[in-house]
């Protein structure tokens, strides 16, 4: 799994951790009060979801690096749902602007996102906090495609910001940020 850590000079107000695929999100800081960050629960309690999510144990194969369960979060015609969640309904979920989903900085291969999952919990934290997370991006799309419909991407929202995780182009391992 990959680990990344954000640094933020400015007082976060509240953040979104989104289709952060088989995720299990951990705090530096006990004061951030995430509750329910590795899912130990079993279930989503205190988080948001939309779409297809569940909580996964280690016989999903992509273990969990603390504790039990994780979070796993699917798309397309895979789901375990008989439902998709269209991108502009996730980008309201998520309290982000119309069309932010398509211009991801550092994903520039994404730019017609269709459908997808989420999941979210608003905490707080003080200037110089630091949020950790543990992520993995799975995907059964192929990179050999001549277009980029079946460009699956993972991406964490903090802030209203969208910094992308993750696609079908991405090395295996990722560095950190």
């Amino acid at each position: 799994m990959s680990n990344r850590q954000f640094f933020n000079v400015l007082t976060l107000c509240s953040g979104t951790v989104s289709l952060v695929s088989a995720a299990t999100l951990l705090s530096a800081n006990p004061a951030l009060a995430i509750v329910n960050g590795s899912f130990e629960t079993g279930d989503f309690t205190e988080w948001e979801t939309i779409g297809d999510t569940s909580i996964q144990t280690a016989a999903f194969e992509s273990g969990p690096t603390d504790g039990e369960f994780q979070a796993l979060l699917s798309t397309g015609v895979f789901n375990t749902v008989s439902v998709t969640v269209p991108v502009s309904d996730i980008e309201t979920f998520l309290g982000l602007t119309a069309g932010s989903l398509a211009t991801i900085p550092n994903l520039p291969n994404v730019d017609t996102p269709t459908d997808g999952s989420a999941i979210q919990q608003t905490f707080t934290a003080q200037a110089g906090d630091v949020l950790t997370f543990d992520w993995n991006f799975i995907t059964n799309e192929f990179t050999s495609s001549t277009t980029d419909i079946f460009n699956d991407f993972s991406f964490v929202s903090i802030s209203k910001m969208v910094d992308g995780l993750a696609d079908i182009n991405s090395p295996l391992l990722m560095e950190s940020l």
